[in-house]
This record gives structure tokens, C-alpha cells and sequence, in this order.
């Protein structure tokens, strides 16, 4: 077993848009890939409202990858935030711990972010309300099915997009993202039964062996409102 990972909060100077910092030092070469993509993942989620806490805020959020720089067994990326919730930090965190974990031993992880008491914070329960559109959510097995119905069938470069902002949502809650505590993960927190599969004008995700936090559904509605206000507008949501 190994030890908890090396994580380092430091605050930065409040500032408009919120500056954040992220440097990690992992044991071999075999991390960059991995990292490169968790990065790209919180972008494009961050980007479409998944990461805005509990609050309603598509047309607000945004994340920008400012800078990026990876070297050997080293990376650091910086990060202008807008509309999006401190405990981002929590999230990134979380995502770090299973990299630690499961991927590649980190020797260093520091977060330097504008958020007052970031480190402290936990992601909040309960998604933005009102929704733009209905929802139907009944969880009862590990066994999960994502709908969303879209006012009409979406041309390929916006399914795409869509698709995109599903995955990045996925990768990071299997790796344990949303949610108060650091775990040391046996396995992802669910896992893909098939691609997505669009049914006229219906995006289909099946899940299988979920066990996300309930962190983890609200991000997904808040991203999916986000893709409503910016990318195609979405009738019905379904969580089964």
C-alpha cells in the first residue's frame, strides 16, 4: 500500500479571473499521457459548468489552459478560472490521489489557487436549480443509463462536442474526482458497458459497477445545462 500522495494547497492573490496553478512531480515517464489527459478532461468539463458547484452558472464558466509545460517526470499547467467553484480543488485532489494510486507514484503535488479555505472545502450536494430541462432521476442498482433528449439531432461537429463534454465528465468521476475524501481506489468508480449511441435525437450512455457520489450526478447535470446554453439545447435528461 502506498502512502497518501504529497499534496500541497498554497492561495494566490484574489484576482479576475481567478488565477490557478497546478505542479506535479510523478516517479517515471510513464505519467505524461496520463496527466496530459486528466488535464484536458477538467478543462472541457470546467469549460461547460461541470465544475461550478451548486450553482447555475453555463454562461459564466470558463476555464482557460494558460500555460503548460512537461518535461521528463514533471508538468505544470496554469489555469484562468471564471464561474467556477473552489472546491475545484477538492476535485483535483481527488483525481491526483488515484493517480497516485493506480497510475503512477507522484513525489510532489502542489495547487496554488484565488480561492479563500480551498483545501478545506468539500463539493457541495444538490445540483443548480431550476434546470433547463426535465429530469428524471432514480438511482436503485449500479447498473446506470444516461439519457439526454435533444430538441432535434445534432450535426456531427456538435454530437461530437457533446460526446466530448459526456467523456470528460465520466474520466474524471471514475477516478473518484467529486467527492470529500481521499480513497485509495481498487478500480475505477464505473466502468463504459458500451460507447455512446445516439438514437435519433437521444444521447445513450450504460454504465456499469457505478458507484459515483452523488457530487458526481450533480456535476453531470450542471455540465449537461452547460451544454444546453452552449452547444445544443436539451428537452429531457434521464439518470437511471
Amino acid at each position: 500500500m502506498r502512502s497518501l500522495p504529497p499534496f500541497v494547497f498554497e492561495p494566490l492573490p484574489l484576482t479576475s479571473p481567478v488565477r490557478l496553478e497546478l505542479e506535479i512531480m510523478w516517479i517515471d515517464d510513464h505519467g505524461r499521457e496520463w496527466f496530459e489527459e486528466m488535464v484536458r478532461n477538467l478543462v472541457l468539463l470546467g469549460d461547460h459548468g461541470g465544475l461550478s458547484g451548486s450553482t447555475y452558472l453555463p454562461d459564466d464558466a470558463r476555464v482557460q489552459l494558460v500555460e503548460a509545460e512537461i518535461a521528463g517526470s514533471s508538468g505544470s499547467w496554469e489555469f484562468a478560472l471564471a464561474g467556477i467553484d473552489a472546491r475545484v480543488v477538492t476535485t483535483i485532489r481527488n483525481c491526483l490521489a488515484y493517480s497516485h494510486y493506480s497510475v503512477t507514484a507522484l513525489e510532489q503535488a502542489v495547487v496554488r489557487a484565488g480561492f479563500h479555505n480551498a483545501a478545506a472545502k468539500t463539493f457541495p450536494s444538490g445540483s443548480c436549480d431550476p434546470l433547463p430541462f426535465a429530469t428524471d432521476v432514480a438511482l436503485d442498482s449500479d447498473d446506470v443509463s444516461i439519457m439526454a433528449e435533444f430538441a432535434g439531432r445534432p450535426h456531427d461537429l456538435v454530437s461530437r462536442r457533446v460526446e466530448q463534454v459526456l467523456g470528460a465528465w465520466y474520466e474524471v468521476s471514475a477516478i473518484g474526482g467529486f467527492g470529500p475524501d481521499i480513497r485509495e481506489p481498487s478500480r475505477p468508480l464505473a466502468d463504459v458497458e458500451q460507447d455512446v449511441q445516439w438514437l435519433n435525437n437521444e444521447l445513450w450512455l450504460h454504465l456499469t459497477n457505478a458507484a459515483f457520489d452523488e457530487e458526481a450526478l450533480d456535476a453531470l447535470l450542471n455540465a449537461l445545462a452547460g451544454v444546453h446554453a452552449r452547444v445544443a439545447p436539451i428537452v429531457r435528461v434521464e439518470i437511471q
